[in-house]
């Protein structure tokens, strides 16, 4: 079987909680140090409890790749394969966007973010196309949760990989260029394809190059192109562009080539979180001016949750008829399980469920959408008090509402607004110095002090813990 099928397969088993069948699945190429194989095989004995493999694989993956980031399994697969243009051109599925209504809106969105002002934004669905990549988690939002009939799904990964700095092709600039040519020609289709009279909406500012090369796509045809800025994330987010030559001339010669298409000064911008400037998290490229913006409506998740809740009993029938005392626990990103000294956060993170369950609490978990999951750390004392695994297509902003207590590591979801009772665990968690722990641990406190809509309380290690 060819790789990149296999790490499909693999990645699958791994969000249908069979670790061992995605270790089975990938372990010929982790052999041969194939970066998204060692990637899935360090979750996958993450999730079976083996801490030493886990540390093994991913020890690997950074040994031979430096500049990996190490976010979830399907860019680790864009990343290490880079497919030529003909490959990525048989990745791109199209929808029946021809069979759109004029006057549509279009929205291109990425995965969950920025999901409460697209769901404010979708008052009438029938009338409006969303442009999102090519994931299992996108097709059970968009598909399985919304039930949207007009969604067209491209290969996301395939265009934000070839322009990273990072990256380990990165010295291929020629390829590069050539492929993101190719598929701005084949992006320009998709834009002729959609109504004429249809507006553009778009969310990422930077990191996220197909939303650019779309937008150059709509301005060529004359058509209108509006940002959308969230002032939520903005209120913690800051991009601070590079200098031009920061990354050498081949990197401006292919920012050059990149302003030409999509019409906007493209440029290399750092990416940190307000009140650590100086420490910057990831780069990425994007444009220094944005064109028309309007501001995007904020979230009312209450209201979402009552709007959507005939969706969420269909998926979910046990968050709206749950036992009194039932917590929300919320799985985190990948990050939790990068930036900690496992064993030790993996005992503490049990230890409290086990005071929790001993006063009688059990748990409904929410995994996080790109598979990872706490239920891979429950022991089987906290897994007998786990009552339900509820799905993960469904935001956890939307669940949150129907429940006295959520409870979560690092979820985000901690920071809507909501009548629960919010708990973050993150406290639980030992930092590694040698991951970036410190830094990981300290931006999050930082979050969740200070950006939350409605008070998170922190919950500490006990002394009685063994």
């Amino acid at each position: 079987m060819p790789a990149n099928k296999a790490l499909a397969l693999a990645q699958a088993y791994l969000l249908a909680d069979r670790p061992d069948l995605c270790l089975e699945t990938c372990a010929p190429f982790a052999e041969r140090d194939h970066p998204a194989a060692l990637w899935l095989a360090g979750l996958a004995a993450l999730a079976m409890g083996d801490f030493e493999a886990a540390d093994r694989r991913i020890g690997r993956l950074r040994a031979i790749d430096p500049g990996f980031s190490g976010e979830p399994a399907e860019k680790a697969r864009a990343l290490a394969l880079c497919p030529r243009p003909a490959e990525a051109e048989a990745m791109l599925r199209r929808s029946d966007a021809d069979a759109v209504p004029t006057g549509t809106r279009v929205f291109m969105v990425e995965s969950y973010h920025n999901l409460g002002n697209l769901l404010s934004l979708l008052d009438d669905p029938d009338n409006c196309v969303v442009l999102t990549s090519d994931t299992v988690s996108n097709h059970g939002l968009f598909g399985d949760f919304l039930g949207l009939k007009r969604v067209v799904y491209y290969p996301r990964l395939l265009l934000t990989a070839p322009t990273s700095p990072q990256v380990p092709f990165a010295h291929d600039w020629p390829r590069a260029v050539e492929a993101i040519e190719h598929l701005s020609a084949r992006l320009d289709e998709l834009a002729r394809s959609l109504p004429s009279d249809s507006t553009l909406y778009w969310w990422a500012p930077h990191g996220a190059i197909i939303q650019h090369l779309m937008v150059g796509a709509f301005r060529r045809l004359g058509r209108e192109t509006v940002f959308l800025w969230n002032p939520s994330s903005s209120r913690y987010e800051r991009w601070t562009p590079h200098p031009p030559d920061a990354f050498g001339r081949p990197m401006t010669a292919v920012l050059e080539r990149l302003s030409g298409i999509t019409g906007m000064d493209m440029t290399v911008v750092g990416y940190n979180w307000v009140g650590r400037e100086q420490a910057e998290i990831k780069s990425g490229v994007g444009p220094r001016l944005v064109g028309r913006e309007m501001v995007a409506p904020a979230a009312d998740w209450g209201a979402l949750a009552r709007r959507f809740a005939d969706r969420i009993a269909a998926l979910a029938p046990d968050v709206l008829d749950h036992e009194p005392g039932t917590v929300l626990l919320m799985g985190d990103d990948y990050a939790l399980y990068r930036h900690a000294v496992l064993e030790p956060s993996v005992r503490a993170f049990n230890n409290h469920l086990h005071d929790l369950a001993a006063g009688g609490r059990t748990f409904h978990l929410k995994p996080h959408y790109n598979g990872a999951t706490s239920h891979w750390i429950c022991d089987r004392t906290a897994a007998h008090a786990l009552k339900r695994t509820l799905t993960a297509n469904i935001p956890s902003e939307l669940l949150m509402p129907f429940y006295d207590e959520v409870r979560s590591v690092s979820s985000v979801s901690l920071l809507a607004a909501t009548t629960a009772r919010k708990y973050c665990l993150i406290k639980l968690f030992q930092p590694d110095p040698l991951r970036h722990g410190d830094l990981w641990m300290n931006v999050n406190l930082d979050l969740f002090v200070r950006y939350a809509d409605t008070p998170v309380t922190f919950v500490e290690p006990s002394p009685d813990w063994p």
